[in-house]
């Protein structure tokens, strides 16, 4: 090969090796640039993990449906005609008993003939025969007579008085508070003669007197035979104001009032030297005219009967207690009034006789 064409290849490589040199740093340099500028994404931008995303499982809890319990029933007899203050109060205890504890009172005149399957209790004032048969025909029910006359006991039968309504020891003892406070014993009952239990409550108020005072005998004229009865033929304003008027010229300082006769005084003159005692306080009178309220309470027994069938417990025959209530408490001395409660505790029980016998 001869010299120049040596020197034209030599000058052609010599041209060509440093282009090729630079070309492959270029490669080089921007192989690592793209590498470094992809680990400095990767670390100026935190990384998200993959996290699967979290299932709740919910539960659904659905009550279940109960029956509700049907309120109780309680059946209410009270026979046609009765009106009087032992039949109110009864009705409005039980009302309120019935009421407290959520049930359903109803009220007829008469056992004979009702449907008694949908109560649970059976409550009768002055209760017949056929109260008994009821019991004895369905035992599931509970029953309580009150004021009942020789009842038989019965395991589902329960009696708060079973000699009537106890008035005749409300008599008694409303004569033995009229002996004890009055000057010279001069108290006095007014008897109505319409019926043989306005003999029979008078027979009681004339021995509670002399229980207390013995013969009762005055050391002043006029002299009569104190306890006297002042006879009321009929219950009328006529009779009624007549009766006081021959008490007052008896000089009678106390005298004890049947509630028939209560119910009229409002309407009659009344003397003014009298003091009464009676089933209630009439509005007429003024507080020297009033002594004290002294009647049978048959709802005091009845709401501790209640508790006791609710625990279940045998049926039992109970006394009708003796309520004392608006006492003048100018005569009726708290040492008067102890006395009073034992005499009243102890009628309670039996342990005194209030001598009212058959006419």
């Amino acid at each position: 090969m001869d010299q120049g064409r040596m020197a034209s290849m030599h000058a052609l490589i010599s041209r060509s090796y440093p282009s090729r040199r630079i070309a492959g740093w270029t490669k080089l340099v921007t192989i690592l640039l793209i590498g470094f500028g992809l680990a400095g994404c990767r670390a100026g931008v935190p990384a998200t993990a993959v996290v699967p995303p979290t299932v709740t499982q919910e539960y659904i809890v659905t009550a279940t449906a109960s029956p509700t319990a049907e309120p109780g029933r309680i059946l209410l007899i009270i026979p046609d005609g009765v009106e009087d203050l032992l039949s109110r109060e009864l009705r409005q205890a039980v009302g309120e008993i019935v009421t407290s504890h959520g049930e359903i009172l109803d009220e007829v005149s008469t056992i004979t003939d009702q449907r008694l399957d949908p109560y649970r209790m059976v409550i009768m004032l002055y209760p017949d025969e056929a109260m008994v048969q009821s019991a004895r025909q369905n035992p599931p029910i509970d029953f309580i007579a009150i004021a009942a006359v020789d009842f038989p006991s019965e395991p589902n039968l329960w009696v708060i008085g079973n000699r009537g309504s106890g008035m005749d020891r409300v008599a008694f003892l409303s004569g033995f508070v009229n002996a004890m406070i009055t000057p010279e014993w001069r108290v006095g009952a007014i008897e109505s003669t319409e019926s043989r239990t306005g003999f029979q409550l008078n027979q009681a108020f004339i021995r509670g007197g002399t229980f207390f005072c013995g013969l009762c005998r005055p050391e002043h004229p006029p002299y009569y035979s104190y306890p006297v009865s002042l006879l009321l033929p009929d219950i009328s304003e006529a009779s009624t104001q007549a009766a006081l008027s021959a008490g007052a010229n008896m000089s009678l300082r106390s005298i004890w009032v049947p509630e028939t006769v209560l119910n009229l005084m409002d309407r009659i003159q009344l003397p003014q030297q009298m003091a009464f005692t009676g089933v209630f306080r009439p509005a007429a009178l003024s507080d020297s005219q009033w002594i004290a309220a002294i009647r049978p309470a048959p709802e005091e027994r009845l709401r501790e009967i209640w508790d006791l069938i609710a625990s279940d417990a045998p049926a039992e025959q109970l006394e009708i207690p003796i309520l004392v209530e608006n006492v003048n408490d100018s005569l009726l001395t708290p040492g008067k009034m102890r006395m009073l409660e034992q005499i009243r505790d102890e009628l309670v029980r039996g342990f005194i006789d209030t001598g009212a016998t058959e006419p």
